[in-house]
C-alpha cells in the first residue's frame, strides 16, 4: 500500500522540468521535436543567434546554424514568406528594382518581377493605397483632370471626380 501511495504521489505532483508540457526551455518547440532536429531541448536558442529554436523552425531558419536565421537578408520577410512569394531569402531585392522584397510585398508590388513595383503608374500612391481609394493602379490620373491621383489625395480632392481638383 505504501508503494502504491508513493507511486501515486510521484504522478500527482508534476516534475518541475516537465511542468511546461514537454518543452524544457520554453522555446515553442517540444522536446521530441528538438531531439529529432538535433537542437538542445534545454537551451531556447541552440545556435545562439538571438532567435529561439521554435521561432527559427516556424519561420524557416536553421536552429542549428547561426548564419541562417529566419530573415538573413534583412528585407523584413521571413524565409517561409520569401518561399511563398518566390523571392530569394538571401537577397533583399530579388528583382533588383530598388524596392526591397518586404516593401514590395507590404505595398502591393511583386518581389520577383522588376516591372511590378508598389507604384507602377508613378502617381506617388502605392498599389494598396490605390485599391483603398478606388483609383486605377495603372493610370496616374484616374479621373483625367490633369492632376495625378497622388496629388489629389495629398491635397484632399477626389481622384475619381474630374470636377474635384486641388
Amino acid at each position: 500500500m505504501f508503494l502504491l501511495t508513493l507511486v501515486s504521489l510521484a504522478f500527482a505532483v508534476p516534475h518541475p522540468r516537465l511542468s511546461n508540457g514537454g518543452d524544457f526551455d520554453s522555446d515553442g518547440l517540444c522536446n521530441g521535436a528538438e531531439r529529432a532536429l538535433g537542437s538542445n531541448p534545454a537551451v531556447a536558442d541552440t545556435d545562439g543567434d538571438g532567435w529561439t529554436d521554435g521561432e527559427e523552425v516556424s519561420w524557416g531558419g536553421d536552429a542549428l546554424d547561426a548564419a541562417h536565421g529566419p530573415d538573413d537578408d534583412g528585407d523584413n520577410l521571413y524565409v517561409v514568406q520569401e518561399d511563398a512569394a518566390g523571392s530569394d531569402p538571401d537577397d533583399p531585392d530579388t528583382d533588383a528594382d530598388g524596392w526591397n522584397d518586404g516593401e514590395e510585398v507590404a505595398w502591393g508590388g511583386d518581389p520577383v518581377d522588376f516591372a511590378v513595383t508598389p507604384d507602377d503608374d508613378g502617381d506617388n500612391l502605392y498599389v494598396v493605397q490605390e485599391v483603398a481609394a478606388g483609383t486605377d493602379t495603372a493610370n496616374p490620373d484616374t479621373d483625367g483632370d490633369g492632376w495625378t491621383d497622388g496629388e489629389e489625395v495629398a491635397w484632399l480632392s477626389d481622384p475619381l471626380d474630374a470636377s474635384s481638383v486641388p
